[in-house]
């Protein structure tokens, strides 16, 4: 899917093929001998933030694919092992390069799915 997508120079997004597999063939190994990672599904909405540089910001759900969080192994992706780190730390404030600020949606999907709440951040829902 994403070779096509590469193709027709569009967008890949993954269409949640697999996510009502039965458990049985969610933990088989595919091809690649991976038996999956752990994603987060996006729900539907949107998610805002407000950055001191850039101001409001915010991005409708559609436009953020669903993500991994966890290799197969159980190994955690930079995503979520930033926000379980920064939990647990107290971190109130991130300074980040704008090539960061797209994570930034990913994390704060990460803390709600976590029940976390947001320090500073009076735009957060």
């Amino acid at each position: 899917m994403q070779d096509d997508a590469r193709a027709r120079k569009a967008d890949y997004r993954y269409d949640r093929h697999c996510l009502n597999l039965p458990d049985v063939e969610k933990k088989t190994p595919d091809r690649f001998g991976s038996a999956g990672g752990y994603k987060i599904i996006n729900p539907p909405g949107e998610t805002a933030f407000h950055d001191l540089i850039l101001g409001d910001l915010k991005k409708a759900h559609k436009e953020i694919d669903d993500f991994i969080i966890a290799r197969s192994d159980g190994r955690a992706i930079y995503n979520f092992a930033v926000v379980v780190d920064d939990h647990e730390m107290g971190i109130s404030h991130v300074i980040r390069g704008n090539d960061h600020v797209p994570n930034t949606y990913k994390q704060i999907l990460i803390y709600q799915g976590l029940g976390l709440t947001l320090r500073n951040s009076p735009t957060c829902p």
